[in-house]
């Protein structure tokens, strides 16, 4: 997880956790990898993530231009330098789902109470680059996770 989902090395943001790795290219070439052997190329391919798979999914649409749109629910976008990144990085796709539970920014590290500030920022930067769109959802960060991926696909789906 904090290996294959971060796109470079950072401290670990919790204490006894460990350290992210990385890996998130190696990860991203493997996927692409398996969207190539696909059989339709003509249909619309959306990636969705939640909390270190979001930060890997908004990670991905910088480095590829293979997929339509990307929703990043209660995405990582606290991680160190990562909207510096986004701010100097060209985005590829056309629609951006972003979703946080209104309790996130609440969390006592110092890091992770960026969350919410991070992700305005993350969606003010992408509203640039297409249509989109950011929900707060009721709760904290471990609340209705696959209830907040589902919202955000199909937001990501619907006719445009």
């Amino acid at each position: 997880w904090n290996r294959d989902l971060s796109p470079w090395p950072a401290k670990r943001a919790f204490k006894g956790g460990e350290d992210f790795g990385g890996g998130a290219d190696a990860l991203l070439d493997s996927l692409l990898k398996i969207l190539d052997q696909a059989e339709r190329k003509d249909l619309p391919v959306y990636l969705a993530g939640y909390s270190l798979a979001g930060l890997f999914s908004l990670y991905a649409c910088t480095r590829t231009d293979r997929f339509s749109g990307i929703a990043s629910c209660s995405g990582s976008l606290w991680y160190p330098g990562f909207l510096d990144y986004l701010r100097r990085s060209e985005v590829h796709g056309s629609r951006f789902y972003l979703s946080l539970g209104d309790q996130e920014s609440k969390s006592k590290s110092p890091l992770l109470s960026t969350v919410g500030k991070c992700t305005e920022e993350a969606c003010s930067l992408l509203s640039s680059h297409g249509e989109t769109v950011f929900e707060w959802n009721p709760g904290n960060h471990f609340q209705q996770e696959s209830q907040r991926l589902l919202k955000g696909l199909r937001w990501l789906a619907e006719e445009q």
